[in-house]
């Protein structure tokens, strides 16, 4: 028996983009999105300076900077909320290091590309503001705020230890805001073994 392709298997990458992304999506997403010029996705860059994620299973183009910035609209709203569980955190981390490898490859892309394209590449991304999705990508806010607990949350399950540093920081803090505790990756899946994701 045949086995069916990816497109049979995952919802279409465009059925994303026609509505506000919910907690479900992550998972779907993360499953979806493989980077993969054999059999998943891979990234272009239209004339107009559009970086864009295409596939071999799928029928036409998903465009990049609104893909990641649903997940990052989302990744916000449910850190505020303080409610994301374990497996979610770990599909948002997951999420958030294919959009920066796709926009890697489609920096190569665009390097490659006349200079009419790079400028507008430039206009599109870097010009009006900025805090853009490109900006927030860059400095990796989807994994900070996929990976951030609340001070409260934080000590009940990673604990108040502290590191004699300039100010003090939690023992396993990676990045702090105003009021959220970052982690690593590493760290989660140390505190959640049975967590496989």
């Amino acid at each position: 028996m045949a086995s069916a392709s990816p497109a049979a298997l995952k919802p279409t990458p465009q059925a994303f983009l026609s509505k506000e992304l919910e907690t479900d999506d992550v998972e779907k997403l993360n499953k979806t999105l493989v980077l993969s010029k054999e059999n998943g996705f891979k990234t272009n860059v239209t004339f107009w300076g559009k970086r864009v994620v295409v596939s071999d299973y799928y029928k036409g183009s998903i465009s990049l900077n609104t893909l990641a910035s649903k997940i990052l609209k989302l990744a916000n709203e449910r850190c505020e909320k303080g409610d994301l569980t374990t497996e979610e955190r770990l599909h948002g981390i997951g999420l958030s290091r294919k959009i920066n490898a796709f926009y890697e490859y489609s920096n190569k892309e665009v390097k490659n590309r006349n200079f009419l394209t790079r400028f507008f590449v430039f206009l599109r991304e870097y010009s009006f503001s900025r805090n853009t999705t490109r900006y927030c990508v860059e400095n990796n806010f989807i994994y900070k705020r996929f990976s951030a607990y609340s001070e409260n949350e934080y000590k009940k399950i990673f604990g108040e230890e502290k590191i004699e540093t300039d100010p003090p920081k939690y023992k396993y803090q990676k990045a702090r805001t105003t009021d959220r505790i970052a982690v690593s990756e590493k760290t989660i899946r140390e505190f959640f073994p049975r967590v496989k994701v």
